[in-house]
């Protein structure tokens, strides 16, 4: 019992410094994104953002829809020790699995650069985008030795080495007048960047070209079901694009894109959450009451950060956001707070993936991915077609809402019941702290000071909101009040 509890204590330890690592890490990619979104809004036009999206999407829709297996995840949910011998199965699967990402890609060239009427320079930023996707494939399974002991600091310091790259090299080309190729040649050196630090800070690393089907098989536990989801996310990643060019220009992808990267800065934070709570959690399988109370704790934690995070960001977009990037996003910013919705609802939904996946469950999961991505097309594409970019919006909230509460039905028997009424809680809190804030905080100051009176106000009104909500609270207040009164009595008498 006492090596049990020591156990669990270290992992709740370890959990605790990845965390704050993680946190320190998302902190420092706030300050360098904002600062790249500044510098490139006043340099770049929203056809580049436009263009590189559109690259971008594709790529992203390849690497969903090529197998892995599930293996990464059975590497990181997997009880025992990882030999060397299966660390070597698994890089060589995730080289070929690259391969194989970049020669899908050039072979979509044509119809890619057909579809959207691109030309010869498109064509060769996607050749790019595919040595780029290869070159990434050597860093999945260091960084993945790195998550599943725990050992986040490492993992935090290649993420910003990564992300110094990535931004630099952005603003850097950005200035030199490279246009679209600043977000094409920088997306290459984070790849680089990555993986050459992942391998420095992971001795442990072996690599071998040779497939080992028989020592695979064991991580096969994540397989369909994983795949599934993950061509989900495929479908999904290649819809959303096509659909938005059947109704608008490459001008308003490109913003529509610009506003969403945007809403999606503290989504770093949201994932933290996961990435720690998924391989702690995967320690704790044999225990369900300790199961539960971490996986209970750390959804708590998360629905809190990411009500407060979020809210600020969607505040932000009256005064601030206007004023700091400029006329040229005016009209967009508008639907920074519909994005933001979005967006959270989306990070809160991962969370529980960590619990599906932690118990070698994937299934549930997958299968709420598939109905996401089809009642996600059918309204989106009913509400662009009569509503507009305001439509396109709106629909990403009311689906995420949709499968949010769809996703907690299925996660009843692996958390503590009051877990929901936080989560319920949580969301109306912060839609009420932001419609006050935005209806009632109407400043004509300098925006910097407008903003930050609104931010002032809008967790003023979260923490009394949330006081006024929290029933346990106020059945303690009341006792605490009739506990005086009845002292009050008796020292009268």
């Amino acid at each position: 019992m006492n090596s049990e509890t020591n156990s669990y204590k270290s992992i709740l330890n370890s959990a605790g410094v990845g965390l704050k690592s993680l946190f320190l890490r998302s902190i420092t990619l706030y300050i360098l994104r904002a600062i790249s979104l500044l510098v490139l809004s006043k340099l770049l036009i929203p056809k580049d953002y436009g263009t590189f999206g559109i690259l971008n999407s594709y790529l992203w829709s390849v690497i969903y829809f090529v197998p892995d297996f599930g293996l990464i995840n059975g590497f990181l949910q997997k009880k025992d020790r990882i030999t060397t011998d299966e660390v070597k199965a698994q890089s060589s699967v995730y080289f070929y699995w690259g391969v194989t990402v970049s020669l899908i890609i050039i072979c979509l060239q044509p119809f890619i650069l057909e579809k959207h009427s691109f030309g010869t320079q498109e064509s060769q930023m996607l050749l790019v985008l595919a040595a780029s996707a290869l070159i990434n494939s050597f860093q999945i399974i260091p960084k993945a030795q790195l998550e599943r002991s725990l050992q986040f600091e490492k993992v935090t310091k290649i993420e910003i080495y990564e992300s110094l790259s990535l931004y630099l090299t952005q603003i850097g080309l950005a200035f030199a007048g490279f246009g679209v190729w600043s977000f094409v040649i920088a997306f290459s050196t984070r790849a680089t960047v990555g993986t050459l630090f992942s391998i420095y800070y992971n001795r442990g690393f072996s690599f071998s070209l040779k497939l080992d089907i028989k020592i695979l098989k064991i991580f096969w536990n994540f397989s369909i079901f994983t795949q599934l989801f993950k061509l989900a996310q495929s479908l999904r990643n290649l819809i959303i694009p096509i659909l938005l060019a059947a109704f608008f220009q490459n001008k308003v992808i490109g913003e529509i894109t610009w506003v969403v990267g945007l809403a999606s800065i503290p989504a770093t934070l949201a994932d933290n959450f996961h990435r720690v709570i998924f391989p702690s959690l995967s320690k704790l399988q044999e225990s369900e009451d300790q199961f539960k109370n971490f996986a209970t704790k750390g959804l708590e934690y998360g629905f809190l950060s990411f009500s407060i995070i979020f809210g600020l960001i969607a505040v932000s977009y009256k005064s601030f956001a206007p004023w700091l990037f400029g006329d040229k996003w005016s009209e967009i910013i508008t639907y920074l707070p519909f994005a933001t919705l979005a967006i959270g609802l989306s990070r809160t939904r991962y969370l529980f993936a960590s619990i599906f996946y932690s118990k070698g469950d994937s299934k549930v999961h997958s299968l709420i991915e598939v109905l996401h991505v089809i009642i996600q097309f059918i309204i989106s594409y009913f509400s662009i077609k009569y509503y507009g970019v305001m439509g396109y919006f709106l629909s990403l909230s009311f689906v995420e809402i949709i499968i949010t509460i769809f996703t907690i039905s299925k996660s009843k028997r692996s958390l503590h019941p009051g877990i929901y009424l936080s989560l319920i809680r949580y969301l109306i809190i912060t839609l009420l702290a932001f419609l006050l804030t935005d209806h009632f905080i109407n400043l004509t100051l300098h925006p910097v000071i407008s903003t930050t009176l609104e931010c002032f106000a809008f967790i003023a009104l979260f923490f009394i909101l949330a006081l006024g909500l929290h029933f346990g609270a106020i059945r303690d207040t009341k006792s605490i009040i009739f506990k005086i009164v009845r002292k009050g009595k008796n020292g009268l008498k």
